[in-house]
């Protein structure tokens, strides 16, 4: 039995989203840093699998790293 070819599997829901390690350096900061950030709702998009629970995993957009450093940019200059 050969496996379906890539272009039809479908992928699973969390996989459209990026990691704290993967926002991390993308930003070119620590994880803790991230999180840091995170946790101020400084990410645009990004939010927490469940609101209530502090352990929650993040979902993170794909555009989150631009959008961010776009926003910090603004607010520099």
């Amino acid at each position: 039995m050969r496996p379906a070819p890539v272009a039809t599997m479908t992928l699973h829901p969390r996989s459209a989203y990026l990691s704290v390690g993967e926002l991390a350096n993308a930003l070119g900061q620590s994880e803790r840093t991230t999180r840091q950030l995170l946790n101020h709702g400084l990410i645009p998009g990004a939010r927490r699998m469940d609101p209530l629970a502090a352990r929650s995993p993040w979902l993170i957009p794909p555009d989150a790293p631009s959008k961010y450093l776009e926003q910090f940019y603004e607010n520099a200059s």
